[in-house]
């Protein structure tokens, strides 16, 4: 019997997570297949955070099979809604060179489309840039740097990528987003207290915006009903019941101060 394991790169040397989907649960979860960059390139942390991706499957496949989850079903009372927490970098600080961070904020799936087409690539890949990017990365063919990663070392793409002049404004919006939220401080407390030693711009940054997700997270899971939370995943929450995002942000702003909107979709 064959044992799962991570699935390292042969160009970058970065660990993926690939799961098939169970022939059972394929048409509720509209795909075959799961596959999850491990962002690591160390077997030891990449076994790790497998074993962590196959219990999420688990309970996804688990969800499925019970009909909470059904990605096909556009009617009303969908049994499983997945919601996605939109912060913006703008209800921490705010300073003019924002305007990227703005831009993609109030229309983040027609940006996602846009740079799909300039760059020759996939609405997940672009995600990924960006996420990159958010945490720090720098915008070069680096193979040490994320956004190498995120482009699985396509030359081709990175090359798109580096000069494409909407994401170099956002690489220095986030620089600055460094200054102003982490400067030359060593040791940093995020939003649910918790301090860590930072070492990396990437880590430090991770570090903070986890930590408002983490915060945003429990105010959601406080008020709601006994078992109605089905699953967490990063940064979003999936709901056996509907929920009205105006409601749920309603919510976060008077627990928090942030005023923020959610993006919803089936899961």
């Amino acid at each position: 019997m064959r044992i799962a394991t991570p699935y390292k790169h042969p160009k970058s040397g970065i660990y993926y997570f690939r799961r098939a989907i169970p022939n059972a649960c394929r048409h509720l979860l509209d795909r075959a297949i799961i596959k999850e960059s491990l962002h690591t390139r160390e077997p030891h942390t990449a076994r790790r955070l497998f074993a962590i991706k196959q219990q999420e499957c688990e309970k996804l496949f688990e969800l499925a099979r019970s009909g909470y989850i059904n990605v096909n079903s556009n009617q009303l009372n969908v049994n499983a809604t997945k919601l996605v927490v939109g912060a913006t970098l703008q209800e921490l600080f705010d300073f003019p060179e924002l305007e990227a961070v703005r831009e993609y904020v109030s229309n983040k799936q027609g940006t996602r489309e846009k740079l799909a087409t300039d760059l020759k690539t996939s609405i997940d890949t672009v995600k990924e840039i960006i996420q990159a990017l958010t945490y720090g990365s720098q915008l070069t063919n680096n193979n040490k740097q994320k956004i190498y990663e995120a482009c699985e070392g396509d030359a081709q793409l990175i090359e798109r990528v580096i000069n494409n002049l909407w994401l170099k404004k956002l690489a220095s919006t986030f620089k600055i987003a460094h200054k102003h939220l982490v400067g030359d401080t060593k040791v940093i407390k995020n939003a649910v207290g918790i301090e860590r030693e930072i070492e990396t711009k990437a880590k430090a940054m991770a570090h903070i915006l986890q930590g408002y997700e983490r915060l945003i997270l429990d105010v959601l899971i406080t008020n709601s009903e006994p078992n109605d939370v089905a699953l967490l995943v990063h940064d979003c929450i999936v709901y056996y019941t509907p929920k009205s995002t105006a409601e749920l942000s309603r919510i976060v702003k008077e627990n928090t101060g942030f005023e923020l909107e959610f993006s919803e979709k089936q899961y």
